[in-house]
């Protein structure tokens, strides 16, 4: 048995730096919503091409450097391993925290 902890952090270009608290984007929720909702259906072919996935992912993704490991780490999950999201958090109005586990 193996077990893969996989992380994710987005740090769009938009935040509120001065405010940790500050209320969540629409759009960091809406993609945060539709990349959790993915991964619980092993749609990770949609995660690939997150640029079909609306305007939110391009906003949550202006570049891919913070998004590509959470496709790698996704790879390496077979089948039939449970997926467990046990960390979502957001901060400065633009910036999500996502962490899973796998195994």
């Amino acid at each position: 048995m193996k077990i893969i902890l996989l992380g994710w952090i987005m740090v769009p270009g938009l935040f509120f730096w001065n405010d940790i608290n500050a209320v969540p984007f629409d759009w960091n929720l809406e993609f945060d919503t539709i990349v959790k909702r993915q991964i619980d259906a092993r749609n990770f072919e949609d995660l690939i091409n997150y640029s079909a996935l609306g305007s939110a992912a391009l906003l949550s993704i202006p570049t891919s450097d913070h998004y590509l490991p959470m496709l790698y780490a996704l790879g390496l999950l077979d089948k039939d391993e449970a997926i467990t999201h046990f960390y979502e958090v957001y901060q400065h109005g633009g910036i999500s925290m996502r962490c899973f586990q796998g195994g």
